[in-house]
């Protein structure tokens, strides 16, 4: 399907979805907001924010990142569903926050990578190192293309090392739990309720995937396990308006 094609046969698939009261899943990074080289820049406009909360109001939706709490708080506030770490952390707008057992079984893994933070930023030029809690990540925005082959090896040595998860992404790559991702967040949250499940990243491909019954949607170029792909962030802000204006505010 092209990506011109592509808004027009959501909102057709969504049309009779919306009736039901789906569950509205969106990543923020890339699917919300354009990816930013600093990822403290990728800020939420005010035409985003009113929106969030004109779908926030009509329906049950969840912000799902790869970002800590405090990170997407930063970005969003704390008015809304999430879903952090990829899976890890969970804290409803009206609830208690709930982390995964594995964080603490995990945290002496990333502590020791982060020990290793100063050599490794001697040996791979340009890469920016992050400890989000419960993984570590690796912006190569910095980095010499020639550079990033040899730190995607160490990464994965350093996965099998540490017994965890090599994660590439759009400029970037992560070390994470093993058996943590967005797909069994979401299947967890919803519990067979209709969905609408919208990303853009590698990690987003384990929600499409463990929610197949979900309408998925992905966002840019590259091999998809979604059912419908739409062109880049403002696809995806078209389709929440139409979402938003087909369900009253009941706030």
């Amino acid at each position: 399907m092209s990506m011109e094609a592509g808004i027009s046969e959501v909102k057709k698939a969504l049309t009779t979805l919306l009736n039901d009261n789906p569950i509205i899943f969106l990543d923020y990074d890339g699917t919300l907001v354009p990816i930013q080289p600093d990822a403290d820049a990728a800020t939420a406009d005010t035409e985003l924010l009113d929106l969030l909360k004109k779908l926030d109001s009509a329906y049950n939706l969840w912000i799902v990142t790869g970002r800590s709490l405090e990170s997407i708080s930063g970005f969003i506030g704390t008015d809304f569903n999430i879903v952090g770490l990829h899976g890890l952390v969970v804290r409803p707008k009206n609830g208690e926050t709930s982390v995964n057992p594995l964080f603490e079984q995990y945290r002496p893994a990333f502590s020791l990578i982060m020990e290793e933070e100063n050599e490794i930023r001697k040996r791979f030029p340009g890469v920016v190192i992050k400890d989000k809690g419960g993984a570590v990540s690796f912006s190569l925005w910095g980095m010499k293309e020639s550079d990033v082959r040899g730190l995607e090896k160490f990464l994965m040595d350093e996965s099998v090392r540490l017994k965890l998860d090599f994660y590439p992404g759009v400029k970037i790559y992560e070390l994470r739990i093993p058996g943590i991702n967005k797909g069994m967040a979401i299947q967890g949250i919803r519990k067979e309720r209709p969905a609408i499940i919208i990303g853009d990243d590698l990690t987003d491909e384990d929600a499409f995937s463990v929610n197949p019954d979900a309408i998925t949607v992905k966002v840019g170029t590259g091999d998809t396990k979604a059912h419908f792909r739409v062109k880049d962030f403002h696809s995806v802000r078209e389709i929440l308006r139409f979402i938003a204006s087909q369900k009253p505010d009941t706030s």
